[in-house]
């Protein structure tokens, strides 16, 4: 019985009512916050309607309850395509004090699936002219010269790579290496970051090292002339492990196996880095021992950089040979009827596909948050504007945030306020643990 006393008093009932009552306050809280920049109590500026209210004080149990939820469906909706969040909350506010009967909700659902349903009849594919009225209409005028450059420097090909860093302005830099994403021994990097050579002598192994004696001419080629070696193989033997960590370690060798792990990704794999160095796989199959093709002169690659999980390359063959193994691949996803085969071959196609963009942030980008919203903005549409782009001037629910979205990104954003405001309608009343 004193477990139960001590629980009530620790405990706060708020009805029906009283929510209503505080919907009705956090609505006007909303509507009077101000459109401009405000600077707060910690020094950081906050722009916006939708920022302004977020970050004001309410009630104590508004603070606690009703923005904690409301935020948490804002900041999702930002971090996936910034406006859609600031949409959300413009919406949901002035409805808020609708959601007490069961008929304002349905209007509010269907209004919503008429939306859902007018965006997926005009959605249409992304065209060249799609980007200069994104451009013009969705981005800052201050962010346009730089996400120019990003546009000009890709094609429906290209993947975009973003590092952040000290360094003061953003640095863009196109590149044709080959990017492999894969999981293989990470304790050959010696708790190191990266390993990179060039000119480096490489063999590529479709099979497992059982013994030292398979790999006892490379490592004595490479302790003799200390020239960098790349060893490709679908792993090996902890003996064989050890040996190669001890001569890293006393500094003998410069060798990096790459030593994959057994998956289904992996088992196909060797034959793209092959193709990316213009060799052959050695293999049992062809009468091949480990041992004797160690005792032959390796062929050499141009660059490799190696890091967790992923290795890139500058591959040694013409621009053609790389086109017709791309070819062969999505020949193989076209007529494969088993959707399992089929990802695991476009992981592949990927990862062949040398064109990429290399962006590095720098500081006066990282602190600038409308362009980080603009970058936000402009990745996502690379990113799904294949499925589709909208106008959506004519539908109210968007107001004056934008003209034109990503079809995915208003799909989600409407199906978010449908779910939000059931979510308040179904709200009886709340428990508050003091």
């Amino acid at each position: 019985m004193e477990r139960f006393i001590s629980f009530m008093h620790f405990t706060e009932f708020k009805s029906k009512k009283f929510l209503n009552k505080l919907l009705s306050i956090e609505k006007k809280a909303y509507l009077d916050s101000p459109l401009c920049d405000t600077i707060y109590e910690k020094g950081f500026a906050v722009n916006g309607k939708a920022f302004n209210y977020l970050n004001s004080n309410s009630s104590s149990f508004s603070d606690k309850v009703f923005k904690p939820l409301m935020s948490s469906v804002f900041d999702e909706l930002e971090s996936i395509y910034p406006s859609t969040g600031e949409i959300f909350l413009s919406y949901v506010m002035k409805n808020i004090t609708n959601l007490n009967n069961l008929e304002n909700l349905k209007s509010i659902e269907t209004k919503c699936n008429e939306a859902i349903l007018e965006i997926k009849n005009n959605s249409k594919n992304v065209h060249k002219d799609d980007f200069d009225h994104f451009l013009k209409y969705e981005i800052s005028k201050s962010s346009i010269p730089i996400i120019r450059v990003i546009l000009d420097n890709i094609t429906i090909n290209t993947k975009i790579y973003i590092e952040t860093g000290l360094i003061k302005k953003t640095v863009i830099k196109k590149t044709n290496d080959f990017t492999f994403n894969l999981e293989f021994d990470q304790d050959f990097l010696l708790n190191k970051d990266k390993w990179s050579a060039q000119d480096y002598n490489f063999i590529i192994i479709d099979g497992y090292i059982d013994s030292v004696g398979e790999i006892y001419h490379l490592l004595t080629k490479a302790s003799e002339n200390l020239e960098p070696y790349v060893l490709f193989c679908k792993g090996m033997n902890e003996e064989v492990k050890n040996v190669i960590l001890q001569n890293l370690l006393r500094g003998t060798i410069n060798l990096f196996p790459v030593s994959l792990e057994i998956n289904e990704l992996n088992l196909n794999i060797l034959a793209d880095i092959a193709m990316c160095h213009k060799s052959d796989v050695v293999s049992s199959l062809q009468g091949e021992t480990i041992s004797m093709v160690t005792r032959r002169k390796l062929p050499k690659g141009k660059k490799i950089t190696i890091g967790k999980n992923y290795f890139n390359l500058e591959p040694l063959v013409p621009d053609e040979v790389i086109e017709r193994h791309k070819r062969y691949l999505q020949k193989r996803i076209d007529e494969s009827t088993v959707h399992a085969n089929t990802e695991l071959i476009e992981l592949r196609l990927k990862m062949v596909n040398a064109d990429k963009l290399l962006i590095r942030l720098g500081l006066i980008h990282l602190e600038d948050k409308n362009f980080l919203d603009d970058f936000k903005k402009i990745n996502y549409f690379l990113k799904h504007g294949s499925s589709g782009i909208v106008n959506v001037d004519n539908l109210d629910i968007f107001g004056d945030f934008c003209k034109s979205i990503p079809t995915m990104a208003a799909l989600n954003l409407l199906n978010s306020i449908k779910s939000f405001c059931k979510t308040i309608y179904n709200v009886d009343g709340a428990i508050i643990i003091k």
